[in-house]
């Protein structure tokens, strides 16, 4: 999923330290790819290789310092231009 869907230039790791790193244009980039993890429940499913559900915990970080969750939605409104 990640490697198929990510912006060019993000890696993906599966350990304990940083997952996906790159750069990234504003914040509200890094909001969607913060909303597009939320919503994954699951890896697979039919007859692809099902690896099951998960849970995704994320820590998304501009400028070496944590965004929070509220400022995150924030970006997400502001890049559908809805009203803050």
């Amino acid at each position: 999923l990640l490697r198929e869907t990510a912006r060019e230039g993000l890696r993906f790791r599966a350990d304990n330290d940083e997952a996906i790193t790159g750069k990234l244009d504003t914040p509200a980039h890094a909001a969607l790819l913060w909303a597009a993890l939320r919503l994954s429940e699951r890896w697979g499913g039919a007859k692809s290789r099902g690896l099951g559900w998960c849970t995704v915990e994320t820590t998304v970080y501009w400028d070496n310092t944590p965004l929070s969750a509220l400022r995150l939605a924030e970006e997400l409104r502001r890049l559908g231009g809805q009203p803050l």
